[in-house]
């Protein structure tokens, strides 16, 4: 190991909170996975310095040799070498990154996080409720009392930091902005369609105003132990009955996290699932609830057995009828029960192919179901 490199390497460490040695500026980075790293830490409100790692001779293989991989971008934050290929940073929540590093400007995004938790619904704006200092603050307080939402109000002309900040830490740039349970909703022109479109009504506007990436965010919190989020989950997709687009969002939203958990348990996604009450969902998203339980048991076999119990729950034996149309039965729930009847018997089918070892757990399942042992017995 070239002396003067150690010490450069050892000098950058020590001198930076955060430090990512990489190839090229931080203008220009070489590749893309750095590109991508550099953009998470903005997003986190880090500050950082980088390093291009051929400005030097042998800089590269001092570093490999110090850092005990020849990996890039790398980065060392309070001193420590953190994981620079996205798998670490990328799936982290904010919330969990700034406990676990104390980025630069913790203390702003931790007063930034209180704040927009503060109230169900805030509004950041330019002056009060009674003196709004700009046209469309004003025009975005006439919205909202139009509505029968209750919300609070925050004046970012009295706190720089904050007006600045949250620029950042929400990606959006201009004032107002509304935030819901913590989630960005958007500004003026984002409320007043929703207004026009009858969403913004008491009790309707946080099921409402949800996206995929808000129900993607909450998920991966509960992932990580957020019981919270896992009701609000919860409370979106059984109890608000939204309409069905905002529904089909929502849904969209699990199954973008599918591909989240290949690398750990799938049971508590599959515990959401099995506590939902389908019977209050549409036919369409039925079958994607069945669609979801089998990429899960495609990424974790131990979900096999979980997912087949989640069937037996959600159909009741002697009830069901896999010749029920809508012609034959105008009963909603019947219909619903055949086409849960239907889209279980798929099910069967492909999680055999899959795993033809768990065939007796399969038999038993249709014996729950009261399927034909003549059609099961096809499976094989």
């Amino acid at each position: 190991m070239d002396g003067e490199s150690l010490t450069k390497i050892e000098k950058l460490i020590m001198e930076n909170r955060c430090v990512v040695f990489m190839k090229g500026s931080k203008e220009q980075p070489n590749d893309q996975c750095t590109g991508e790293m550099l953009h998470l830490l903005d997003k986190f409100c880090v500050k950082y310095s980088v390093y291009d790692v051929t400005m030097g001779e042998n800089f590269a293989n001092s570093l490999a040799l110090y850092s005990g991989t020849y990996r890039l971008p790398l980065i060392y934050i309070n001193g420590k070498m953190f994981d620079g290929d996205l798998t670490g940073i990328g799936r982290m929540s904010h919330s969990k990154f700034c406990s676990t590093f104390e980025p630069y400007d913790g203390g702003l995004n931790k007063r930034i996080y209180d704040l927009i938790n503060a109230f169900p619904v805030i509004l950041f704006m330019k002056g009060t409720k009674t003196q709004p200092r700009c046209g469309f603050s004003k025009e975005m307080l006439d919205v909202l009392n139009q509505s029968n939402v209750d919300y609070a109000t925050y004046n970012i002309l009295d706190d720089n930091d904050v007006r600045e900040g949250l620029k950042i830490y929400s990606n959006w740039h201009t004032y107002p902005q509304l935030y819901v349970n913590g989630s960005l909703i958007g500004g003026l022109d984002v409320v007043k369609q929703m207004m026009e479109s009858n969403q913004l009504e008491k009790n309707e506007v946080v099921p409402q105003m949800t996206s995929v990436l808000d129900v993607k965010s909450a998920l991966q919190e509960f992932l990580e132990g957020n019981s919270m989020n896992y009701c609000s989950i919860l409370s979106i997709l059984n109890e608000a009955q939204p309409e069905e687009k905002e529904l089909s969002r929502v849904l969209m939203g699990l199954k973008l996290c599918v591909s989240m958990l290949v690398d750990r348990s799938c049971q508590k996604l599959v515990s959401i699932i099995f506590n939902l009450d389908w019977m209050k969902l549409s036919k369409k998203l039925i079958r994607t609830h069945v669609d979801i339980l089998i990429q899960l048991t495609l990424a974790d076999v131990s979900c096999v057995d979980n997912v087949l119990m989640c069937f037996v729950k959600k159909l009741k034996p002697g009830t069901i009828s896999p010749t029920c149309t809508v012609e034959d039965d105008d009963n909603e729930n019947a219909i619903k029960r055949s086409i849960i009847y239907t889209a279980a018997h798929r099910a069967l089918k492909q999680l055999f192919e899959i795993y033809p070892v768990c065939k007796s757990h399969i038999y038993y399942f249709c014996k729950c179901i009261s399927i034909p042992r003549t059609s099961y017995c096809n499976f094989a």
